[in-house]
């Protein structure tokens, strides 16, 4: 690179500036539009509504299939969704869970491929476990 005047760090300097800031503003506008995004989506309910309008706003979030959040004192408390988006939830839900089933199996697998397990440890568990047979209780 050679001599660096100091005029040509402070050039540097600045650009490092300028590209970090234009960073933060693309990033501040991918949140913004996402929670754009979500305020446009959802739709937010006083606890005080859903006394008095519940059937109205059961009714817009089953047309819609628009969430709505209900607050209470300026805080989100729980969110009333379709049916549609309920099963989806559910589904996701599912899926993790085996997703995180496999996983937890695939680390005791790895953990227990050095031991040695009785080879009669399936229909025996219990008295492995307990110290007690089947046959005894």
């Amino acid at each position: 690179m050679g001599n660096v005047k100091c005029n040509d760090i402070f050039i540097f300097e600045n650009a490092l500036y300028y590209i970090y800031i234009y960073v933060i503003h693309i990033i501040l506008t991918f949140v913004m539009s996402k929670m754009y995004y979500i305020s446009m989506n959802t739709s937010t309910i006083s606890t005080r509504d859903i006394q008095r309008k519940y059937k109205e706003i059961f009714e817009q979030v089953r047309q819609t299939k628009k969430p709505a959040v209900v607050m209470s004192q300026k805080e989100p408390q729980v969110a009333i969704v379709s049916l549609d988006d309920l099963d989806e939830l559910q589904k996701l839900r599912r899926r993790n869970s085996a997703r995180a089933l496999l996983e937890l199996a695939g680390e005791v697998h790895s953990l227990l491929k050095d031991e040695n397990l009785p080879s009669d440890l399936s229909a025996r568990h219990n008295y492995y476990l307990w110290e007690e047979d089947a046959d005894t209780r």
